[in-house]
């Protein structure tokens, strides 16, 4: 009898691998269309989901989780698994980065108007400002460790009121969990670290495209590539 749930793994798995090859040469991700919306239930069981699941809160929200095996993302909508990708990163969260506008380059003066209280998240948002729009994608990414720096109340909350939240939320798990979410203007991400009881540990601001933290490196992809032909052995057997 013909097991055509073993053929489909088999053919997805092809699809997959040719997808890692391709990625080797590629700065963009490779998506992987299915003939059909799958549950993510499925697929999960089929390739673990990892440890990076990214929200993205848009008319209708896309779920994305990468899986076990690095650089390969699943993008789901209202539960169903809509497509895979192949790549550093998921294209709908650079699409979504980069249609951000600017941050506008904020003075000391300017913020002074409406600063009454504050100690120093306007010298604060000038320098972010200033990092912001001097940045050039794949320099060094900027880090300003909010937790060690001496803000009231009051600090923190003009930093939020000013730099806003956007509509993406990162989690990424380990022996902790990391979340992460971008502000209102691209390139500027609000991160904080938490222990494996869920107490805070560090809160930070990051200058990047996108956190390192999220991305699947070169080497991943690489060895990803060989899981993906161990897979394919296993279920030729």
């Amino acid at each position: 009898m013909i097991d055509h749930r073993l053929i489909e793994m088999q053919t997805l798995l092809e699809r997959i691998f040719y997808s890692f090859l391709e990625a080797q040469s590629r700065k963009e991700s490779e998506k992987i269309s299915l003939s059909a919306p799958t549950d993510i239930q499925s697929v999960a069981n089929f390739l673990s989901v990892g440890e990076v699941e990214i929200t993205i809160d848009k008319p209708l929200p896309l779920f994305i989780f990468e899986t076990q095996i690095l650089g390969l993302w699943a993008i789901c909508l209202s539960n169903r698994l809509q497509w895979l990708e192949v790549g550093q990163l998921p294209s709908a969260l650079l699409e979504t980065q980069r249609s951000l506008p600017s941050i506008p380059r904020f003075s000391l003066k300017e913020l002074g108007l409406s600063s009454g209280g504050l100690m120093n998240s306007p010298y604060l948002l000038v320098e972010i400002s200033r990092l912001a729009t001097e940045y050039v994608i794949e320099e060094k990414p900027q880090v300003i460790q909010l937790s060690l720096l001496p803000l009231s109340l009051k600090d923190k909350e003009f930093l939020k009121l000013t730099l806003g939240l956007g509509k993406t939320l990162i989690r990424v798990k380990g022996y902790g969990d990391c979340l992460i979410k971008n502000c209102q203007y691209k390139n500027i991400w609000w991160i904080e670290h938490f222990n494996s009881e869920g107490k805070s540990l560090l809160q930070a601001i990051e200058i990047d495209e996108v956190p390192a933290i999220v991305m699947a490196a070169k080497e991943d992809l690489d060895e990803s590539l060989l899981r993906i032909k161990k897979l394919q052995q296993e279920l030729s057997i």
